[in-house]
């Protein structure tokens, strides 16, 4: 703690206005009491940039995407560290809000009205996460789409790349944007690019996007835009773990709220936002970044049974890909 502390002594506090909350408090004391707030985060300076030029790339050139994400600002403290303070966002994220209904559900069961009441929160959560998203992706109007898209393959071809070898998964696919069929129709826009139920907090009328990144988990750099539907699907897999989680505590249990975005996904393909080859281009890489983790957490052996989850679907996506590049070119 005193660490961090002499760390935050070096912090320029009049460069920091818009991202420390500052609350007076009420009281009968002659003397006046305030309360400051802010999320602090501290670690090797490429790391850190690299998480404002994520910030800053997406909110530069668009004020309503403010909107969607907290203000954050950067403090270098030497040549070799950086702090990143970030706005702070009143809630809790959407992925504690789904496994608390969880542990209610195996107490009251799901059909109790406390279960029903967190479901309809959690779909209202999910609603306003769709809202934000269709602010977040109606950049990039002026563009070449085809072009960025298929710089965009190329970032997901990486990342696959890196997931497969990482996960112990032999690569069957390869040169992927030489296929029309992932680019040849849709649209190119902003995106968050790494969207999961752990990187939304809020509430279900209030709610910001945390961590987002300038190129999909484990891909060494990134397109300019993305397609939009990185985030749809990155989301929908991210809730579809959340739902097996909770199963656990009853099987009985679903989540409305992944339906509702997996609708989203089925609207966005019929309005040609993406083609479908490029949907399940990006679920297999969606999935290949959850098989490539192997940290403790992920492998222990209480989640292992959601490890072995996603492996297998890893699998199934490779292979549904694979089949598709051996089909004509022109398709």
């Amino acid at each position: 703690m005193n660490d961090v502390l002499a760390l935050l002594n070096q912090a320029d506090l009049t460069q920091l206005a818009d991202v420390i909350h500052v609350v007076k408090q009420v009281g009968s004391s002659t003397a006046t009491t305030y309360r400051l707030d802010a999320i602090v985060k501290i670690g090797p300076r490429a790391t850190i940039e690299a998480e404002v030029a994520a910030y800053r790339g997406i909110t530069a050139d668009n004020a309503e995407a403010r909107r969607v994400f907290p203000a954050c600002a950067l403090q270098m403290l030497n040549a070799d560290e950086a702090m990143l303070f970030i706005e702070p966002i009143p809630g809790e994220t959407l992925e504690d809000t789904i496994l608390a209904i969880g542990k209610e559900a195996k107490e009251l069961g799901c059909q109790h009205p406390r279960i029903i009441e967190r479901q309809q929160t959690i779909t209202a959560m999910v609603t306003t996460v769709l809202e934000h998203l269709k602010v977040l992706h109606s950049s990039g109007t002026m563009v070449d789409h085809r072009c960025q898209l298929r710089m965009f393959v190329d970032e997901l071809e990486a990342a696959l790349t890196e997931n497969l070898h990482a996960a112990g998964i032999p690569k069957t696919v390869t040169a992927l944007s030489r296929y029309p069929r992932f680019w040849k129709r849709g649209v190119a826009s902003l995106a968050h690019r790494d969207l999961s139920v752990g990187n939304i907090i809020g509430t279900s009328t209030a709610l910001r996007f945390i961590d987002p990144r300038t190129a999909v988990p484990n891909a060494h750099s990134g397109a300019p835009l993305a397609s939009p539907l990185i985030d749809l699907i990155a989301l929908a897999v991210s809730l579809e773990r959340k739902k097996l989680e909770v199963q656990r505590y009853d099987a009985n249990l679903t989540l409305e709220a992944c339906e509702v975005v997996n609708r989203a996904i089925e609207t966005a393909l019929s309005d040609h936002i993406a083609t479908p080859a490029l949907g399940l281009l990006i679920d297999l890489v969606v999935r290949s970044a959850y098989t490539a983790c192997r940290c403790t957490y992920c492998l222990a052996p209480e989640r292992m049974w959601l490890y072995e989850h996603m492996r297998s679907t890893t699998e199934d996506a490779l292979k549904r890909v694979a089949v598709m590049t051996r089909e004509k070119r022109r398709q």
